[in-house]
């Protein structure tokens, strides 16, 4: 039972030298539309002054509690957090991002109304270099976040709120040793204790800069993926070989090989996952099946050099879902493009200005 004198929230964020953007994600958090919170900022080791800006929150508003420890890394700054955290939620949020004023307030909201969700996410928007733009939104049903749990995040993290009681009796913390992808590691073993969905409010702005925890993942090791795969297969009683492995993680982070053996050794992969499913009953079928094509779709998509051969390929396979699935992938596949194309475009345009 919660008393009245725990917060319904506690905030967790992990601070490492981030001086700089530290009063703007501070005051988003404690400017919130929902007050009954507490923020618990961890200190991991920074060498600029953010223990300063810490300390001196700590002091003027009792909600803010600080705790210092030598650097471990983000996964071992979330964990402390969340140990001393009180609140019956537990949201975090990285300390160079912002909250929108009523996330809190909105995310609450939702996890009150239903109880069977025991993490949920949200829309986010990007700032910090060029214009802020909106990214694209999440899948929101909580079948399909666990279908495609399967090859990536489908969350943003510092978007995330969890339920306190969930964590605690089923000792959901971060795995320390996998750096960059704890994050994802944590909703594969989430999603045996209760569903994992999303908003489709943008209640976060993520900042994007060269040390950026965003920025950082992308240029993240392979093997981190590749061990989280393996242990979320593992709920599909699907053992594969390094080679699977290897095939999976290509699938996964769209990096396709211009190959006919490549695209039928995919297409015999994925076809043993929705068999897997049958038996594991992992999610339910027709929301893999939906999943399943749309990776199938990206890679055929990517072999278009092979012309009317890929074409046969992809709508002859057991993995084609039918005319109507097919047209909705197509439009959100060439509306992804679009966007990835302006993103390029922005990008060598600011290159051209700076080289000038």
């Amino acid at each position: 039972m919660i008393t009245k004198s725990q917060p319904i929230v506690s905030v967790v964020m992990p601070v490492y030298n981030t001086a700089q953007y530290l009063d703007e994600a501070i005051v988003s958090v404690l400017s919130q539309t929902l007050q009954d919170l507490e923020l618990i900022a961890v200190n991991d080791g920074s060498t600029d002054h953010s223990g300063y800006i810490l300390d001196n929150y700590a002091k003027n508003d009792k909600r803010v509690k600080v705790v210092h420890q030598e650097n471990r890394g983000i996964a071992a700054a979330r964990n402390r957090g969340m140990k001393e955290a009180t609140g019956k939620y537990i949201a975090v949020m990285d300390s160079d991002d912002v909250c929108m004023p009523n996330r809190l307030e909105k995310q609450v909201s939702f996890m009150e109304k239903k109880p069977d969700i025991a993490l949920l996410g949200s829309r986010c928007s990007f700032f910090g270099e060029g214009k802020e733009r909106i990214g694209v939104c999440p899948a929101l049903d909580a079948e399909i976040v666990k279908s495609r749990l399967l090859f990536l995040p489908t969350l943003s993290h510092t978007s995330v709120i969890m339920r306190h009681n969930v964590i605690t009796k089923h000792n959901l913390y971060y795995d320390e040793g996998l750096p960059l992808a704890e994050d994802y590691e944590l909703y594969t073993r989430f999603i045996k204790y209760g569903k994992i969905a999303n908003l489709p409010d943008v209640l976060m702005k993520i900042r994007t800069h060269s040390e950026s925890t965003t920025r950082r993942m992308t240029d993240a090791g392979d093997k981190y993926l590749r061990e989280v795969h393996k242990r979320v297969l593992s709920q599909l009683k699907v053992k594969p070989t390094q080679e699977e492995l290897a095939m999976h993680l290509s699938i996964s982070i769209s990096r396709f090989q211009k190959s006919h053996e490549y695209v039928e050794a995919a297409e015999q992969w994925l076809c043993k996952l929705m068999d897997a499913n049958e038996v594991s009953n992992f999610c339910k079928p027709d929301v893999l099946s939906k999943t399943l094509f749309e990776r199938w779709f990206a890679l055929c998509a990517n072999e278009y050099e092979f012309g009317l051969w890929t074409l046969r390929k992809m709508i002859s396979s057991r993995l084609y879902v039918g005319w109507r699935d097919f047209s909705k992938v197509c439009f959100s596949f060439a509306l992804r493009c679009i966007l990835r194309r302006q993103s390029l475009r922005r990008l060598r345009a600011k290159t051209m200005e700076m080289s000038r």
